[in-house]
């Protein structure tokens, strides 16, 4: 678990870039298919998502073979404080795969990743991106 958690930090970080647009990255390819500055309207919703965070994710591998994973750079950051962590995120990444329930991944200060549920879709988010 614990190789699989810095693997995960190692291969992530590289990937997206560190620009401070949304990206869409396809899971199964490990390619940005889609960038799109963000907006207010955007960074309300993902903020939402944020403050509902209601559990951590227990799954053994909880990325996904396929879907897509969303960068969202947070302006200004948001302070988190619930009974599973206490940091100030700057961005997340959600995670949407194929089948199941969305999450999302945080990384603290010390690069740490943290796999949480909320309460929340993405439909929303992605027609608010106006992904194709």
């Amino acid at each position: 678990m614990i190789s699989t958690l810095i693997l995960i930090c190692v291969c992530l970080q590289p990937t997206f870039s560190q620009s401070n647009q949304i990206e869409l990255l396809d899971i199964k390819t490990d390619q940005i298919i889609y960038t799109v500055s963000s907006s207010s309207p955007i960074q309300s919703l993902v903020k939402n998502y944020v403050t509902g965070i209601d559990g951590i994710v227990k799954d053994f591998n909880p990325i996904p073979e396929e879907g897509m994973m969303v960068k969202v750079p947070l302006e200004p950051p948001v302070h988190v404080e619930n009974e599973w962590i206490n940091e100030i995120v700057t961005e997340v990444i959600l995670i949407r795969p194929i089948d199941g329930a969305p999450s999302i991944l945080i990384f603290n200060d010390e690069n740490t990743p943290y796999f949480f549920t909320f309460s929340g879709e993405l439909n929303t988010l992605f027609e608010l991106i106006d992904f194709p």
